[in-house]
């Protein structure tokens, strides 16, 4: 053969391979939701493209049998082809006869694979890793051609394979369900790519918090509650509509624990203005304008609170123990503050976590543990049973914790700046440094000597 046509053999060789080598990976790596969605607008081949993906072993046996018989025949004219040339430098270049044959074999392989890794690996893979369903769809037809010629062949290497992973026990089925971590992560890359907006990015991700949630986290603590007692008079009633002017309170009998129900403010207004009293009877309760209060268990999450509002068409409960007493009040403004952040409260409360310039966090005791974890990209915390940062500050130092005491955990110092009552009020978290490690051990020295 003449050099010209022996190029021209490689030449299709290469191009042989690089079609096999972009088969293999854009369909191996198509994802099913884009090939449905392609095929939901009529385009045929994205469904056949799904339907070869089903059985990997087919197409995998027919382009390794055509990669090998390619990777067999250039080896051939290769070797044939540019052997001699090699050899003829070598020798011109002063190299003994012996010594050239060898170098020229070593050529002629190391110049045929360098250009079919080039050619017909990386150059053909790197052009469909963008767009690997729409590649996969392009080469679809003359693959299933391919796998048909190769039938036989295919069917016997395919099956025994199947027999032996069987044998295994090592499934084929390629699991195509995405898990909320992949979810998560796309998401994520959305933002950074700017299809979404770092709102929207929060957002989702909000929405996602919901189920792991529970109502604790986004509630009204029990000793917070500003609630009307049946036995108020006049006078403490006004007071209470004065002092805290809520929409609503919750009528409850001596104590919240014998909780009634709820009485708009409006309807106290109106009592008050037409009957200049807005003190409740024991007997007229419904009349005067009580309404029932949903009642929910401390263990939903924030994803059932919204279905119990949407089933009972309410958007206000309160929150009981197993023991059966109340805890806190949730509202649907609660769990819609948790999406949107800080918007739905920006008129009556202030950030739970803010920023200091000196790269610190001043915390509210209040904030739901779940932003922490955000906040210091923590995955998981030791026996999470609290729900706020004053529970994990109090499960951590192993008592009721007193102002300016501290604890540092995962290279994160917290101090207590303000307790109130048994409560932390507020934590601020900075970033441990060596001379906070030694004073911490320094201070739990003395402790430990007094």
């Amino acid at each position: 053969m003449s050099p010209m046509e022996i190029w021209l053999v490689i030449l299709m060789l290469i191009l042989l391979n690089a079609f096999f080598s972009t088969a293999e990976f854009s369909v191996a790596t198509s994802r099913k939701s884009k090939l449905e969605q392609l095929a939901l607008t009529g385009n045929k081949n994205a469904q056949r493209v799904i339907d070869l993906g089903q059985t990997p072993t087919k197409f995998i046996a027919v382009i390794q049998v055509s990669v090998n018989i390619i990777a067999i025949v250039s080896g051939i004219f290769g070797d044939k082809s540019f052997s001699p040339a090699f050899q003829r430098f070598f020798e011109w270049a002063g190299l003994n006869p012996p010594l050239s044959e060898s170098l020229s074999l070593a050529a002629s392989v190391l110049f045929i694979t360098s250009l079919f890794i080039l050619f017909s690996e990386l150059i053909p893979k790197k052009m469909a890793f963008s767009h690997p369903e729409k590649v996969a769809c392009a080469i679809i037809t003359p693959l299933l051609f391919t796998l048909k010629v190769f039938g036989p062949l295919v069917w016997l290497l395919s099956s025994t394979a199947d027999l032996i992973l069987r044998g295994l026990k090592i499934s084929t089925h390629r699991d195509e369900n995405i898990s909320f971590e992949e979810v998560s992560a796309i998401i994520t890359q959305g933002a950074k790519s700017g299809l979404l907006e770092m709102n929207e990015h929060r957002l989702i991700e909000n929405v996602f918090s919901l189920t792991d949630r529970t109502v604790l986290s986004a509630m009204t603590a029990k000793s917070e509650i500003i609630f009307i007692d049946i036995n108020d008079g006049q006078q403490h009633i006004n007071d209470k509509i004065l002092s805290h002017p809520h929409s609503r309170f919750l009528v409850a009998d001596s104590e919240l624990d014998n909780l009634l129900g709820y009485i708009d403010s409006i309807t106290l207004l109106k009592n008050i203005i037409a009957r200049q009293d807005a003190t409740l009877s024991r007997e007229k309760l419904k009349e005067q304008g009580l309404k029932s209060v949903l009642t929910i268990p401390d263990s939903l999450t924030l994803l059932d609170v919204l279905d119990k509002f949407r089933e009972t068409r309410q958007d206000i409960a309160a929150i009981v123990n197993e023991f059966g007493m109340v805890v806190g009040l949730i509202t649907l403004n609660d769990v819609l503050g948790t999406l949107m952040g800080s918007v739905s409260h920006a008129m009556n409360e202030n950030e739970l976590i803010v920023k200091r310039a000196d790269n610190s966090w001043l915390i509210d005791g209040r904030a739901p543990v779940e932003d922490m974890k955000k906040l210091f990209s923590w995955d998981e915390l030791p026996n999470q049973n609290y729900e706020t940062v004053s529970g994990f500050l109090m499960y951590l130092m192993k008592c009721i914790p007193k102002k300016a005491q501290s604890i540092e955990f995962r290279g994160i110092r917290f101090e207590v700046v303000d307790v109130d009552g048994y409560r932390i009020d507020e934590v601020m978290a900075t970033i441990s440094t060596e001379q906070d490690k030694a004073a911490d051990a320094a201070k739990l020295a003395a402790e430990t000597r007094g």
